[in-house]
C-alpha cells in the first residue's frame, strides 16, 4: 500500500538507534543491529500512499516485545513473562497516548514526526499487538488490551474531561467472533476489576 514511500520516508525522519549487543557477534555489522523504535516505543508517521485517504491523522507504530522471549524455568519464566506483560502493557500506553495527545512534549517514549499534525485523533484503531508475528496468545495479548484501554479511560476520566475535549474511541480490529468475543467477555470481566 504504501511500501517504498513509508521506508523512504522512515530512513528521512526516524533516529536510528544501534542494539546494545551491536558488537557481541563476530562477523556482524552495524547494519544488522539499527532499531528504529525501541521495544515498548511509539512513533508517529503521516500515512502515505493509498493509505492517506483512509487515515488522515496519520499512524502510530508501536513495538511489542516478542512472546518468545518467555523462557527458563520457574522463577525465571515468572520474570519473562512479567516483563513481557509490562513492555507490552507500555506499549498500548505510548500508542494510545501518542494517538491522543496533541501536545509533543507530554509524550513519555514517543515520537510525532510529523509536525504538522498538532491535533489528538478522535478515533484509535488497532490490531491486538503482540499477537502476530510477536507469537503471543491472542488471550494473552487481548487482556493487555483491554486492561491498556480502560487505564486510559480511567486516567481521563480522573483528569475531568474539558467539556469541549472530543469523544475519543479505542477500536481493537480482529479477525474472527471467537476473538472479537472473547474481548467482549474480558471488557466486562475487566471493567469490574483492575486485575490482568
Amino acid at each position: 500500500l504504501c511500501g517504498m514511500e513509508l521506508e523512504r520516508y522512515i530512513k528521512e525522519h526516524v533516529p536510528v538507534w544501534y542494539h546494545p549487543d551491536a558488537d557481541a557477534s563476530e562477523g556482524s555489522t552495524d547494519k544488522d543491529y539499527v532499531m528504529r523504535c525501541n521495544v515498548g516505543e511509539a512513533i508517529h508517521t503521516p500515512a502515505l500512499g493509498l493509505l492517506k485517504k483512509v487515515f488522515v491523522g496519520g499512524i502510530v507504530h508501536v513495538v511489542p516485545p516478542f512472546y518468545s522471549l518467555i523462557s527458563g524455568i520457574n522463577e525465571q519464566q515468572d520474570k519473562d513473562r512479567k516483563l513481557w506483560i509490562e513492555k507490552t502493557q507500555t506499549a498500548y500506553t505510548n500508542g494510545i497516548h501518542l494517538a491522543f495527545s496533541n501536545d509533543d512534549d507530554n509524550a513519555r517514549s514517543t515520537s510525532r514526526l510529523d509536525s504538522t499534525t498538532k491535533e489528538s485523533a478522535a478515533a484509535l484503531i488497532c490490531p491486538i499487538i503482540g499477537s502476530g508475528a510477536r507469537g503471543a496468545p491472542f488471550e494473552k495479548s487481548g487482556r493487555i488490551a483491554i486492561s491498556s484501554a480502560l487505564q486510559w479511560q480511567r486516567q481521563k476520566q480522573d483528569q475531568q474531561l474539558k467539556k469541549d475535549d472530543a469523544l475519543q474511541t479505542i477500536r481493537f480490529g480482529v479477525l474472527d467472533d471467537d476473538h472479537a468475543d472473547y474481548l467482549s467477555e474480558t471488557l466486562d470481566e475487566l471493567s469490574s476489576s483492575s486485575s490482568i
